[in-house]
C-alpha cells in the first residue's frame, strides 16, 4: 500500500514513480472489433516498452510531485497526478527500490493533445523514443491478435504487471478476461 511503502525499513531505498495515461474512446471499431480505450506506453531508450514517469528526486516534495516532474520532463505534458490516481507500489529490497504506479483518465481530446505532442517534444528520442498506444482490444477475427499480441512484447520491470492492473482498473477489461488474456500471450 502506498503508506506502507514509507515504513522505516524502506526510508534509504530509492523511489520511482510512473503513470498510464488513459482515455475512454466514442464508439470505435478496429477491423470490425470495438475498441473503446486508449492507452499511452512508451518506448524506453533500451528497447523495453514501459510507462512514463521515472525516479523521484530528494527535493520533490512529493511522489506525486516527483512524477509531475518526470511526466513533464519527458513528454512535455502538465499533468497533475495525486493519491488518488495510485494504484500500488512494489518493494524491490533487492534492487533498493519502491516504484509507485499511477493511473489516470483523461478526455480524449486532451489524450491525443498530450500523444500528438509528445512526438514534438525537445527531449524526444532521449528516453522515451516514441509513444505506443496499447491495442485495448482483441481481434474478433483472431483472438490471439490485439492485446494477446502486445503482452508479448518486452516490457522493462513489472510494467506488464502494472498494465493488466492498470487496463482492469480503467474497466477496459475484466479481472478474470485479463487473466486469460494473460494466460493467451505466454503461448
Amino acid at each position: 500500500s502506498y503508506s506502507e511503502s514509507f515504513a522505516p525499513e524502506y526510508s534509504g531505498l530509492t523511489r520511482a514513480a510512473h503513470l498510464m495515461l488513459h482515455s475512454r474512446l466514442p464508439e470505435r471499431q478496429v477491423f470490425g472489433t470495438p475498441s473503446q480505450h486508449a492507452v499511452l506506453m512508451g518506448l524506453r531508450f533500451d528497447g523495453c516498452l514501459g510507462f512514463i514517469g521515472g525516479l523521484i528526486d530528494a527535493d520533490d516534495a512529493s511522489v506525486e510531485a516527483g512524477l509531475a516532474r518526470e511526466i513533464r520532463e519527458e513528454i512535455g505534458a502538465e499533468l497533475a497526478p495525486t493519491k488518488e490516481h495510485f494504484l500500488c507500489a512494489h518493494v524491490n529490497l533487492d534492487s533498493g527500490i519502491v516504484l509507485y504506479f499511477y493511473t489516470m483518465s483523461v478526455p480524449q481530446e486532451l489524450f491525443c493533445s498530450i500523444e500528438k505532442a509528445a512526438a514534438a517534444w525537445h527531449d524526444h528520442g532521449h528516453e522515451t523514443l516514441g509513444c505506443v498506444r496499447v491495442p485495448c482490444y482483441r481481434l474478433a477475427s483472431n483472438p490471439m491478435l490485439g492485446i494477446v499480441a502486445f503482452m508479448r512484447h518486452n516490457f522493462v520491470g513489472n510494467a506488464r504487471q502494472q498494465l493488466a492492473a492498470g487496463l482492469v482498473r480503467a474497466e477496459a477489461f475484466t479481472a478474470e478476461e485479463m487473466r486469460q488474456i494473460l494466460l493467451d500471450a505466454e503461448h
